[in-house]
């Protein structure tokens, strides 16, 4: 298995006007799998999570785990956040908090959507399929975890 790192200088703007559809369905499938986080005043940080994964995401082969190191957009003394698009599986979450604990770092929050993706051979993000249940998705689908921690 092999993955790809990217770091970017810039973080992914959080207040878009007007906000796309795909990114207001993406949003709220987000905030359904963050529901301490669905008060208005945190739209901007699952919006900014949402964006932030699409944009990791465009181009994965299955296997491949995809990762980013960023900028928080909360502020320079905020920290740093790590996005992840991988294969859905179990111990997700709890593998990669005890990776960060090992490093001497703490989380403080975690969205974790479990998405519905269609991509085309190339690996090429074609769909974003919000309304699937990652529990019975559709044939020509797959299901990955997309992780943002900080």
């Amino acid at each position: 298995m092999t993955s790809r790192t990217r770091e970017l200088a810039q973080t992914p703007a959080t207040d878009p006007e007007p906000i796309d559809p795909e990114l207001a369905d993406l949003g709220a499938l987000y905030a359904r799998h963050a529901p301490d986080l669905q008060r208005g005043d945190q739209l901007p940080l699952l919006l900014g999570a949402a964006r932030g994964h699409l944009e990791l995401a465009q181009v994965r082969a299955a296997g491949e785990p995809l990762i980013r190191v960023r900028d928080s957009q909360e502020g320079a003394d905020a920290g740093r956040v790590v996005e992840i698009v991988t294969d859905d599986m179990p111990f997700l979450v709890e593998s990669l908090q005890a990776g960060v604990a090992r490093a001497g770092a703490e989380v403080e929050r975690v969205i974790h959507p479990i998405v519905v993706v269609r991509r085309d051979d190339d690996g090429e993000l074609a769909e974003v399929v919000t309304e699937a249940d990652p529990a019975a998705p559709p044939a020509d689908t797959l299901v990955e975890s997309w992780i943002h921690l900080d």
